[in-house]
């Protein structure tokens, strides 16, 4: 009897055992960090006779436990799939089988009178049912209708006594094991030799690596890697060197001339660099130098690049008074076409100082003042429309004080930018709307200040007419928000740039998973990062960020499924 006692893993039996070739019907699939097996192709390969299991007695025990661990994908109405069956062989009659549709699992087995039962209740289990000359079979009825189209880990009959004790509690719930496969426990092997590359059992993604922070080294250069949090691939694409440390980045492109990046350096010697995407990768195209006030002025020049179709490159154009500007923001309304600047501080360390708004006079052909705002510190623009109405937001950060100050949404009206609405901010930096918040730090008089703080998702009211708060979200240092889409997604990454004692941290991705809000799905390690920038070319989708801490930025790509 004791035999009885102990589990009999169904999945292990339709495995070869160690050091033999795989089966082409079984593929091993990584889902979430955790190892599944998926099933195809010819069902006799994945059976086996009843007698493996009961080999003193052919009848199937009277009190028993089934344990399964499946991920199943969204099923059709009205379709079901099978997890196994047993089967008598002659008559293809069903003896016992466990099938799964959308919303049950149902649990069918012959009677005492021969008809089958279905039930997802409790009803009596006949005490002689006969295995003889019958088949297990994982994953099907014996046929292609009704194929187990998910993921199996664990399938295992434990007969004579409930399973109950031998699985709960348990730490990891989802993944409780009473007996999993080895193939589906052990973790790549590594080779001995020069070989580096892991060897997986079976069909394991050979380039993915699971784990929230892989090293992104030569030797791991295209080298997947799978996020265990949620559905992703992130691939290490590339590192782009910089003239020196960078605090933004803009991605734009040329008609006729391509993709192009941006970067705003901090030295002034050799300058900023324009960079131009060839063969899949950014190169340097134009060193471009940075203008610089005297030590103690009260202002600098920023210049404004106009791209030449004759030379095939960018020409200095026009200079414009700033004070440590920190931001430009270039926007359009109704054909004409604006330039914001962010003046964060006078010479003398003045951080209450107007920002300017220009607008392009096509007569003159130079941008000329249009509008003049008040800002205290002013970091950031972000231009946006909603509908018929066009806002300007300003990212406040310091009054000379405090952090604890207003940020302001503007709205246009009339020519001008009205106030329109204001909320009280640390340290704001932002990106789109719902309109995003990246809160910097909290500064105090007396005692440390504070980096890990919320940062905030506004939505627009329509009722009401004004932003309201959405949902915050815990960030260190936040420097800027990015929004963009890949396929039907909707993904929200911030810029986390320093926690009080390093610079080194994990910049996170959000997806929007509808009445939960913004969800973190993805990590990446990042160094200062102080702007991230989504776009798109013929080969995918990337994401590239800058650094104001390292002369060296990071180029990822981005795949869903």
């Amino acid at each position: 009897m004791e035999i009885y006692l102990l589990p009999l893993d169904f999945l292990s039996r339709v495995l070869p055992p160690g050091g033999e070739p795989p089966l082409r019907e079984v593929h091993m699939v990584q889902s979430r960090g955790a190892r599944g097996l998926q099933l195809a192709g010819s069902q006799e390969a994945l059976s086996f006779p009843a007698s493996q299991l009961f080999t003193n007695c052919d009848h199937f025990p009277s009190e028993f436990s089934f344990v399964v661990t499946l991920k199943i994908p969204r099923l059709a109405n009205k379709r079901n799939e099978y997890i196994f069956s047993l089967v008598e062989e002659e008559s293809d009659r069903l003896l016992i089988g466990l099938r799964v549709s959308q919303e049950r699992l149902h649990f069918l087995f012959q009677g005492p009178t021969g008809r089958k039962q279905i039930t997802v209740y409790e009803k009596p289990f006949p005490s002689d049912l006969s295995t003889a000359n019958s088949r297990f079979y994982i994953g099907s009825r014996r046929r292609w209708k009704g194929l187990f189209s998910g993921l199996l880990r664990q399938l295992v009959l434990l007969p004579g006594s409930d399973a109950t004790s031998r699985v709960c509690p348990s730490s990891d719930p989802i993944l409780a094991v009473l007996s999993v496969p080895q193939a589906l426990l052990t973790m790549p092997i590594t080779p001995t030799g020069n070989n580096i590359v892991p060897l997986y059992p079976y069909e394991a993604e050979v380039h993915i690596t699971p784990g929230s922070q892989p090293p992104c080294a030569k030797a791991e250069q295209g080298q997947l890697w799978f996020n265990t949090l949620k559905k992703g691939l992130f691939l290490y694409y590339q590192d782009l060197y910089t003239n020196s440390e960078t605090f933004d980045i803009e991605v734009f492109h040329i008609p006729s001339q391509g993709l192009f990046a941006a970067t705003a350096n901090r030295e002034t010697k050799p300058g900023s660099g324009i960079y131009k995407w060839v063969d899949g990768k950014f190169q340097m195209f134009l060193a471009v130098a940075n203008s610089k006030g005297q030590p103690g002025g009260e202002w600098e020049e920023s210049v404004i690049y106009k791209w030449s179709s004759r030379k095939l490159m960018f020409l200095r154009y026009q200079t414009i008074e700033t004070h440590s500007a920190l931001d430009w923001e270039a926007f359009s309304i109704q054909e004409e076409h604006f330039l914001a600047v962010a003046n964060h501080r006078r010479g003398d360390n003045n951080h209450n100082i107007d920002s300017v708004i220009y607008r392009w006079n096509p007569g003159t052909k130079v941008f000329e003042v249009n509008q003049t705002l008040e800002t205290s510190g002013a970091y950031d623009w972000e231009f946006f429309s909603v509908g018929p109405y066009h806002f300007l937001v300003v990212a406040n950060t310091f009054d000379g004080i405090s952090t604890d100050i207003n940020s302001t949404i503007y709205i246009w009206l009339g020519g001008m930018f009205q106030p329109f609405q204001r909320w009280e901010q640390r340290t704001g930096r932002w990106n789109r709307y719902f309109l995003a918040v990246a809160n910097g730090q909290k500064l105090n008089e007396r005692g440390p200040s504070h980096y890990n703080i919320n940062s905030t998702i506004y939505e627009l009211n329509s009722i009401t007419q004004t932003f309201i708060k959405f949902q915050d979200i815990v960030t260190n240092s936040a420097v800027d928000w990015e929004f963009f889409s890949v396929g039907e997604e909707k993904f929200l990454v911030v810029a986390n740039s320093h926690d009080g004692s390093s610079y080194s941290l994990n910049s996170v991705i959000y997806r929007w998973q509808g009445y939960e809000g913004f969800v973190p799905v993805h990590r990446l390690p990042t160094i200062g990062c102080t702007d991230w920038e989504y776009f798109n070319t013929t080969a995918g989708s990337f994401l590239v960020y800058s650094s104001a801490t390292s002369p060296l930025s990071k180029v990822f790509t981005l795949k869903t499924y």
